[in-house]
């Protein structure tokens, strides 16, 4: 006999690759029950790229009437335990998972339009897409279909992508906790995410197995704070996927897989090798570095590095 069924708070090991693939992969829930995927894996800049007319017709049609549909979101597996009776009168306690779309409860509809603000905005969640997505076929604004509307209006900016990560997976916190205005929530500024971090000193000193944020830095050797008048003399920040590290070898340097959203790959959403040029001559803790897979012209940064614990 089953004595009990319930949710336990789920501990996860997902790294940055798996959360990127949660983007390109996002399964959004229809109103005739089916489903539909879609990839949200465009670079946007709220003051770059922000697609002004989308965000405006989606949150007037809200404004006007508010969520009209019940609304799911799918936030991957969830681990449940199960305890069971012996005839002895002992407890046998198993595990299972349990994937599929999620009801979102109605505390969150009130939420829906800071949320939307957010997606447009390249700072959503993977769930946070999914509940824009919906609404967005259910109130037919994407007469090209929901993988253009998404191309075309949605997607994520540098610490949108590390934001929502580290808020998230490393912080544990749940999809309807949006993170504003916390130190490592999406919105934070990237000198944000350093607080309180040991910044490393020799690239030697990264350990597989280990995350590490990397933080552009400007001509006085500080980390930027997020957009500027041009790409190149913007702040950037990216992350390292655990356990891939590149031994030096006759045809590559030793490097670090990096894990970003950034206007110097397309998609925007990527993965790339990080090497080390050179140490800064100027900053101690400054490296130059070169990443690998970027377009012309954003090949060569400046990163100060820590260690997320």
């Amino acid at each position: 006999m089953v004595a009990r069924l319930r949710q336990e708070p789920r501990v996860s090991d997902v790294t940055p690759t798996q959360y990127k693939a949660r983007y390109e992969n996002l399964v959004v829930p229809l109103g005739n029950g089916g489903s539909t995927p879609v990839s949200v894996n465009r670079y946007r800049l709220r003051t770059m790229n922000y697609n002004e007319a989308a965000a405006r017709a989606f949150l007037d049609r809200l404004d006007r009437g508010g969520v009209d549909m019940e609304l799911r979101v799918d936030s991957g597996p969830e681990i449940f335990r199960i305890a069971h009776r012996r005839p002895d009168g002992g407890i046998r306690v198993d595990e299972m998972t349990r994937t599929g779309p999620a009801r979102v409860e109605p505390q969150v509809l009130a939420q829906v339009r800071l949320i939307a603000r957010y997606v447009f905005a390249g700072k959503g969640a993977p769930e946070h897409c999914q509940i824009v997505l919906q609404l967005v076929d259910h109130w037919k604004l994407a007469p090209a279909g929901l993988q253009s509307y998404a191309d075309n209006a949605m997607g994520l900016d540098c610490n949108g992508f590390v934001g929502n990560y580290l808020w998230h997976v490393r912080r544990g916190r749940p999809w309807t906790d949006q993170g504003l205005n916390a130190n490592e929530g999406p919105d934070s500024t990237i000198p944000q995410y350093f607080v309180g971090k040991n910044f490393i000193s020799r690239w030697e000193d990264m350990k597989p197995g280990r995350f590490y944020i990397f933080g552009k830095v400007n001509d006085a050797g500080a980390i930027i704070e997020g957009g500027g008048a041009s790409a190149v003399n913007a702040g950037h920040i990216a992350i390292t996927q655990p356990s891939r590290f590149r031994m030096a070898g006759a045809s590559a340097p030793s490097g670090v897989f990096v894990v970003e959203s950034t206007v110097a790959h397309q998609p925007g959403l990527c993965e790339s090798w990080y090497s080390l040029r050179s140490m800064s001559d100027k900053f101690p803790k400054v490296f130059n570095v070169n990443r690998e897979s970027m377009i012309a012209g954003h090949q060569q940064y400046p990163f100060r590095i820590a260690e997320v614990l």
